[in-house]
């Protein structure tokens, strides 16, 4: 979003520096049609339902900076279950669990198989939202290849309209600079939007997989019986986490419970000893 402030920025100073206007470059009749052409030439090379899919599985790959912290924490938990109930309990936590490869992983450790054929079934699943978020970069791509295409198509309707209309001179300068506002948004939205944000679907797909090979790191570790706190420093580093979530198991919940009762039992009974004491005296 910097990025396009800063893009913005640079070609409104560029027009406005020796004296242009600004409202020589407002055409929204123009601009339906770069935009209008571009989307409906791309949308027409996908099936709605890939669309679709692409859109989710980007929006989901998006937010991985909140998946992770929550991924670690639930890691954690499950390296608690296994080390006090055993893997089989890994089926109820796979039920629950919201990331799928993960839940995939999960359900493999408990049905008895091995880390191997847990890591193929995860890796198949992580393969399929790969692939939409590729199809999201393709279509930015897509996009961005036919916006010059239709900014030139404008500027040739234009000038067509322009020629067999202009009688004076005077107006056909005014029709030629119209034509060319066309270029203009063409190659603007190729080169400030959709391609920058192509790249941006790119580099979400890598760090993704770099996520997605983090969270087969933490399964990998709650199979064999890895300490819960380690487990967690360790897949904080991996994951590039600046600090460390609040963890807190059902072990953790039960034991502080159990804590503050004694406590309480034992200022019961110290009050109980206070008074008959005192009682006592008074008798």
């Amino acid at each position: 979003m910097l990025g396009l402030i800063l893009a913005i920025a640079c070609v409104v100073g560029a027009i406005t520096w020796d004296g242009g206007h600004l409202a020589s470059f407002v055409r929204l009749p123009v601009l339906a049609l770069v935009l209008g052409g571009a989307f409906s030439a791309t949308i027409s090379s996908y099936y709605p339902s890939q669309l679709w899919n692409a859109l989710r599985g980007y929006r989901r790959a998006s937010r991985i900076e909140t998946r992770k912290s929550q991924a670690l924490v639930r890691l954690t938990r499950y390296a608690y279950v296994v080390r006090h109930q055993g893997l089989l309990q890994l089926e109820a936590e796979a039920k629950k669990e919201p990331e799928q490869v993960l839940s995939r992983a999960l359900q493999a450790l408990a049905d008895g198989s091995s880390f191997d054929e847990a890591h193929c079934l995860a890796e198949a699943c992580a393969a399929r939202e790969i692939r939409e978020i590729g199809m999201v970069e393709r279509f930015l791509e897509s996009v961005g290849g036919y916006c010059p295409t239709f900014g030139l198509l404008g500027t040739v309707i234009g000038l067509v309209t322009m020629l067999a209309g202009a009688k004076e001179a005077d107006a056909m300068a005014g029709g030629i600079a119209s034509a060319f506002v066309a270029t203009f948004y063409g190659m603007f939205l190729s080169n400030v939007v959709f391609l920058p944000w192509a790249n941006r679907a790119r580099e979400t797909a890598k760090e993704y997989e770099h996520y997605v090979g983090n969270l087969l790191l933490g399964v990998r570790l709650v199979q064999s019986g890895t300490a819960p706190l380690l487990l967690a420093e360790r897949l904080k580093e991996a994951m590039g986490l600046s600090m460390m979530p609040a963890l807190q198991t059902q072990e953790d919940k039960k034991a502080r419970d159990s804590r503050v009762v004694k406590i309480r039992t034992a200022q019961s009974d110290a009050s109980d000893q206070s008074l008959k004491k005192r009682l006592a005296r008074l008798g």
